[in-house]
């Protein structure tokens, strides 16, 4: 177990994968850990560096003190970055894990080669929706939601066709501490980072599912209308989560992003 003391909490990680090859560091995202990137990590080991961590409040990473806000989640990242002696890399979000790399590119854009902004956008649901969500999560816990957010994270057919694997999921996401749950709701609560993408300038890579009801592909495309330096994808037969669903067709997107833009060379 590899455990970051940084930025006044501690921080879960997991570093895998090639030393020859440029550093991937992967954000996940609200109510998942690390493990979401686990089936995409075996596509990518053999050529990159890998590293995932549990985001503060998630997997078994600190709670620390709440409520959190992407500018500190994103000062997480760059404390591990320097905790473990990466000066660059190529950092990939998730949903909020998405926006955490938004802020990272605006704000830190010399720690990057790249970035990919996956299945996010600078704002994910209004304000109304997360203080309803915090209500009811607060009020009933995790669990009631459970089945409502599991319908957003995955398209009906990888549901129906990995019942037992889908089982496993829940139990990640209701076993998320309700503080650390509940903080991050908060974060993207008060959040819009549309000023934020505007001043991206590294090479980036957006990427839609065509079943993401969270962010849609035209709220992913119009992100990438907004970034100097963007290429936007769509992956088909998906819903939320990709790493999950489409393992696959996302590194192979992955990878040729990062050689079309020439980021597999070190300095």
């Amino acid at each position: 177990m590899k455990i970051a003391s940084i930025n006044d909490t501690n921080i879960h990680y997991k570093d895998t994968g090639s030393r020859k090859g440029p550093v991937i560091i992967f954000c996940n995202s609200l109510g998942t850990d690390l493990r979401l990137w686990d089936s995409l990590s075996k596509y990518l080991d053999k050529s990159y560096r890998i590293i995932r961590f549990d985001k503060r409040g998630h997997g078994l990473s600190d709670i620390s003190n709440t409520p959190y806000t992407i500018k500190l989640l994103s000062q997480d990242v760059i404390a591990l970055m320097d905790y473990l002696k990466i000066e660059k890399a190529i950092l990939c979000g998730i949903s909020v894990g998405g926006m955490i790399a938004q802020q990272v590119a605006s704000s830190f854009p010399n720690r990057l080669r790249g970035v990919i902004l996956c299945n996010t956008s600078p704002r994910i649901g209004t304000e109304e929706f997360w203080k309803e969500r915090i209500k009811l999560i607060k009020n009933e816990g995790i669990n009631s939601q459970a089945d409502a957010i599991l319908d957003r994270w995955f398209s009906a057919r990888f549901k129906s066709e990995n019942k037992a694997e889908i089982v496993g999921w829940k139990n990640m996401l209701t076993r998320t501490t309700l503080e650390g749950y509940v903080a991050t709701c908060e974060a993207l609560r008060i959040t819009d980072l549309s000023h934020v993408v505007e001043k991206i300038t590294v090479p980036a890579l957006c990427i839609a599912s065509d079943e993401d009801l969270v962010t849609t592909p035209k709220n992913v495309q119009d992100m990438a209308m907004m970034i100097e330096d963007a290429t936007f994808v769509r992956i088909d037969g998906a819903g939320h989560l990709p790493p999950i669903e489409q393992p696959e067709i996302l590194a192979f997107h992955i990878h040729d992003f990062i050689k079309e833009n020439g980021l597999g060379l070190f300095d």
